[in-house]
């Protein structure tokens, strides 16, 4: 199944955002790679779908923000009180791989909640990233969850993009981008709302800003 790759943060970080997250015994995380600042490539629209070819930043900059945009009723920026005041104490706590973020996994849940963080001993920010995994029924604020068609997706947002469908696998990766942030040279798009697909019905759903501080 073909891969988006996301950005690199400005302070170096190597790992992609898409990375699997170590020991959250979830499927593999949907991400995109940023696109250097030369602007976006026009691609076909496939049933509702604008169709890019290498990354995410194809589409160009997208109609999500912070404020219209959650998962899991968690928004990008919230703090450890609020992810906890939602579900309480986390099965597990743990560094995520190849980044100085903390994770959270509620596994029962098919939840997993990365907070920003620059380095292992520095302060907590807040959320980074959140990832729900089937049979998770946690959903969008908009309602679309696991489960749910590529239509509920079209339905409920505007500007969806994705890759083309892998025949081989019948999967396919859908995202909604946000606003344009230009940094270190290159250009992300954030927050980032990304939908895996198999079989047209969702498997997981990842709300993300990209590494960025929130």
């Amino acid at each position: 199944m073909k891969k988006v790759c996301r950005g690199i943060v400005a302070f170096a970080l190597a790992a992609a955002i898409g990375l699997s997250l170590a020991g959250c015994a979830h499927e593999r995380v949907p991400s995109v790679k940023s696109q250097t600042a030369t602007g976006p490539r026009l691609n076909k629209v496939d049933h509702g779908v604008l169709i890019v070819k290498d990354n995410a930043g194809e589409a160009g900059q997208g109609p999500l923000r912070k404020d219209n945009v959650a998962l899991a009723n968690i928004r990008i920026g919230e703090s450890e009180a609020q992810v906890r005041k939602l579900y309480g104490k986390p099965s597990n706590e743990e560094a995520v791989h190849s980044t100085p973020f903390l994770g959270w996994s509620y596994k029962k849940l098919g939840l997993f909640v990365v907070f920003y963080r620059r380095s292992e001993q520095g302060p907590v920010r807040g959320v980074v990233k959140i990832q729900v995994s089937e049979p998770s029924a946690l959903a969008t604020n908009r309602g679309v969850g696991i489960g749910d068609s590529l239509a509920s997706i079209l339905s409920q947002y505007t500007k969806v993009c994705g890759f083309r469908p892998d025949i081989n696998t019948n999967s396919q990766e859908i995202f909604i981008n946000g606003a344009k942030t230009e940094a270190a040279h290159m250009v992300f798009y954030h927050p980032q709302l990304s939908f895996s697909l198999t079989n047209n019905r969702i498997t997981g759903i990842v709300l993300s800003n990209d590494q960025l501080r929130p």
